[in-house]
């Protein structure tokens, strides 16, 4: 019982970082149309539930967690946090999330790579051979 109930609890981070991510991906495809409403793409019926329902009623996760005890859930809101840390800009929230990921569980340490070069990239301002050497030691 206590068990069930521990990953249950840690299943609360994750809906809550699956929420924060696909409103704030949603927000950011938001486009005007010509009439000056607001829609996403060329789709008026996107929707951030839609995005959310898919990514938190995952069957694949919700099996793996609730019959293995594996805590995944909380795991993969450290992934979407560092994800929504990202695309709104704030990368040194989002090393963090994805620093304190990689400590946890050592699996996630193979999207190491592509992180670094993304916050080299955007952070550290990585273009043209120049690098900002005080963010890159922020970092």
């Amino acid at each position: 019982l206590f068990m069930r109930l521990s990953v249950i609890v840690c299943d609360i981070p994750f809906l809550v970082s699956a929420s924060l991510l696909s409103s704030h991906l949603y927000s950011q495809l938001m486009v005007n149309d010509p009439n000056g409403e607001k829609v996403a793409g060329h789709s008026k019926s996107r929707n951030p539930l839609a995005v959310f329902a898919l990514v938190a009623f995952n069957a694949g996760l919700i099996l793996v967690d609730h019959i293995h005890f594996q805590y995944n859930g909380f795991l993969m809101s450290f992934l979407f946090m560092s994800i929504y840390f990202c695309s709104s800009k704030r990368y040194l929230l989002a090393a963090a999330c994805f620093s304190t990921l990689v400590l946890m569980k050592h699996l996630f340490v193979l999207l190491a790579p592509v992180f670094a070069v993304f916050l080299l990239r955007h952070h550290c301002g990585l273009q043209e051979g120049s690098l900002c050497l005080s963010r890159f030691v922020q970092l």
